[in-house]
């Protein structure tokens, strides 16, 4: 009877210290601070896209549901200042926001939290705290993946952009315009034309072609080509001399690959200078290192952007 009695207490006492052990909700949360451009972290962060480029565990393309351990996270949405997630868990579904607040224009602080609820049920209630807990080691390495995928601005931008200075000041320009984007072969009769021009003035083309091909209606193009020279050329119809700021400051980008993965660094690098607050004083361009007339397989074809910028701001 005794014997009974005494497991009945220490039941009941075991219980007691379990309820008060075990809250009846688990605060989870973490945070951390990414030293790179908000803006940039803000735009990649609500992209939904961007997650399987650095989630650790399994990203699915199809449902969009992102998996680590026992729990799946499901992109919600964003508002200004937060992307939405919900968690799934065999024991509860529950929202997770990321609230992001930005430190000027150096670095990006993410706070992540939730609160997991227990249970009654004295079994269940453990089950939940042990979720909870492993939750918040799942939340913490999230975190740090985070931070360091997009401490990393070529991971942030998608391209690796240098900030440089304009070494080539003396051009020859020529330009032309067609319904379509032009084809290879268009843009290099324009090359064509100035490297005559270069010739019949005894002169030495200085480095790679220049483009820029601009639209504002996706119908019709306008074509502008450069070279840089050796020395100050002439004008002669509609090929004209140009002259850029020498040692002015300029941003590059090396891309591998066709038209479209171009356009895609150009767009990352505009991305850029939006972010940073760049001034441009002049039309972003880019230099064709490799003669696509020669080179078939648009694969390896090797392009530099550069992108004139007023002045750099830290």
């Amino acid at each position: 009877m005794k014997k009974l009695l005494f497991i009945f207490i220490a039941v009941i006492v075991c219980s007691a210290l379990l309820y008060w052990l075990i809250p009846n909700h688990v605060t989870v949360k973490h945070a951390v601070t990414i030293n790179n451009n908000p803006k940039g972290i803000y735009r990649a962060l609500t992209n939904k896209n961007e997650w399987k480029k650095w989630w650790p565990g399994n990203a699915d393309s199809v449902t969009g549901q992102l998996k680590w351990h026992d729990n799946i996270f499901e992109y919600k949405g964003y508002t200004s200042n937060t992307v939405l997630l919900n968690i799934k868990n065999p024991l509860f579904t529950l929202s997770a926001d990321l609230m992001l607040v930005p430190v000027q224009m150096k670095a990006q602080n993410i706070y992540w939290g939730t609160v997991v609820p227990t249970s009654y049920n004295p079994v269940k209630r453990v089950q939940a705290y042990l979720a909870a807990k492993s939750l918040e080691e799942d939340m913490q390495f999230i975190l740090s993946s985070i931070e360091k995928f997009y401490s990393d601005t070529t991971n942030l931008y998608g391209v690796k952009i240098e900030r440089d200075f304009v070494k080539d000041s003396t051009l020859i320009f020529t330009y032309d315009s067609s319904k379509g984007y032009p084809s290879t072969e268009k843009i290099y009769s324009l090359i064509n034309n100035l490297r005559e021009h270069i010739q019949a003035f005894s002169a030495v083309a200085a480095d790679s072609p220049m483009l820029n091909v601009f639209t504002t209606d996706s119908i019709h193009y306008l074509t502008k080509v450069a070279i840089p020279t050796n020395r100050a050329l002439p004008s002669v119809g509609r090929i004209t001399y140009k002259w850029m700021l020498g040692h002015g400051n300029i941003l590059i980008a090396d891309v591998q690959g066709d038209t479209k993965k171009v356009q895609d660094a150009f767009i990352s690098v505009d991305n850029y200078v939006h972010d940073f607050e760049l001034t441009s004083p002049a039309i972003p361009f880019c230099k064709l290192l490799t003669n696509r007339l020669v080179e078939k397989d648009s694969t390896k074809w090797r392009t530099r952007i550069y992108y004139p910028v007023m002045y750099f701001k830290d």
